[in-house]
């Protein structure tokens, strides 16, 4: 058995070592003004590789945004305060093994931090099997099953979260036409204390053929953690531009 695991380790490190990397980068950016003003940032960089049966994606995004209130005091007088709105950091890597054609064995590590909804850190590892259903010229439809752990650590509390997962994930792409692309996520974490959801649709339009504009709108849900607000749940909608890499 310990000889099997250093095999795997063994050629998971030479297949990262020789892997060969693409993948895109996206930047996006909104502002609004008049009597309260709000900008945020985003940004987000996908990297992957494939070595023989071994593929390796590296994947990051970053949420940034407050916004500037008008607080009007008991005398009159006015004042200004300006508030983060989001405030989010991932990075995350998943390596995977294709024993079949279509079907695979995955694993996840991630980071994460969102102080806006309470997390100051939380890390996710898990491991399971992975399947293609179908995937052809124009469509691609995956599927994921797996269980691990994950650590959280909370902004306003100093009792850290430490639990068993159940992983469940699925991805689904559409190439709508030459121009055009529909793609769907979803991926959820089911522990006893708290259940973490990420659903995603967006389309994308390529204005030349390395760079495409994008139009995304994400749900997160968080189950038992609620955040500044007072919400379990976000959404982000935004345009960004995406480039080929």
């Amino acid at each position: 058995m310990k000889k099997s695991l250093t095999t795997i380790a063994l050629s998971l490190a030479l297949s990262t070592a020789y892997a060969d990397w693409s993948g895109t980068a996206s930047l996006g950016a909104s502002f609004a003004g008049g009597n309260s003003e709000a900008e945020s940032i985003s940004g987000g960089l996908r990297l992957s590789s494939t070595v023989d049966k071994w593929q390796h994606t590296i994947f990051g995004d970053i949420l940034k945004g407050d916004a500037t209130l008008v607080i009007v005091n008991p005398d009159g007088s006015r004042t200004f305060e300006t508030l983060p709105t989001s405030d989010r950091i991932a990075l995350g890597y998943q390596p995977k093994y294709f024993w079949r054609d279509d079907t695979y064995l995955f694993g996840v590590l991630d980071w994460s931090q969102d102080k806006p909804a309470d997390i100051d850190n939380r890390t996710t590892q898990v491991i399971g099997v992975g399947h293609r259903f179908w995937s052809d010229d124009t469509s691609r439809l995956t599927a994921e099953l797996g269980f691990g752990s994950k650590q959280t650590a909370f902004v306003s509390d100093n009792d850290d979260l430490s639990e068993g997962i159940l992983y469940a994930a699925a991805n689904y792409s559409n190439r709508i036409n030459e121009q055009t692309t529909l793609n769907a996520d979803f991926r959820t974490d089911i522990g006893s204390d708290n259940t973490a959801t990420d659903i995603g649709i967006g389309m994308a339009y390529k204005l030349s053929d390395r760079v495409a504009l994008k139009f995304s709108y994400l749900i997160r849900n968080n189950s038992d953690i609620v955040g500044s607000l007072g919400e379990k749940t976000d959404s982000v909608a935004g345009f960004s531009l995406v480039s080929d890499i």
